[in-house]
């Protein structure tokens, strides 16, 4: 007769397991509804401008009319009145630096986006 063996884990092993799996499922749930991957690498990029009016941290990023990012922080530039803004990029979008990143009403409604008008070397 043939006889199995069973895998014995403590009860306490198998919490820590079930724990661990249900924070990763968290994270790639909260990465998920926020647009981003935990997989995919993305360009940080950033733009300086005067007024940034309507403008907020999540708005879309587009290329040609393709959505290919978001804004991730606005701040001042430090000793200067300019406003310093970082978004993230996909990887596989290249433009050449003097591209202009230009700033545009979102909709109806308000809000801004920021539009890149991509520049080839």
């Amino acid at each position: 007769m043939l006889q199995t063996k069973e895998l014995n884990l403590s009860k306490e092993i198998k919490a820590v397991l079930i724990i661990l799996f249900g924070i990763f499922l968290f994270l790639l749930g909260y990465n998920f509804l926020n647009s981003t991957s935990l997989f995919k690498k993305e360009n940080t990029l950033f733009a300086l401008y005067e007024n940034v009016e309507g403008l907020q941290v999540g708005t879309k990023v587009t290329v040609n009319g393709l959505s290919v990012g978001k804004v991730a922080d606005i701040d001042f530039l430090p000793g200067t009145n300019k406003i310093l803004v970082s978004f993230t990029i996909r990887n596989d979008v290249v433009f050449s630096k003097n591209s202009v990143a230009e700033l545009y009403e979102a909709g109806l409604i308000g809000g801004k986006s920021i539009a890149i008008h991509p520049v080839y070397d």
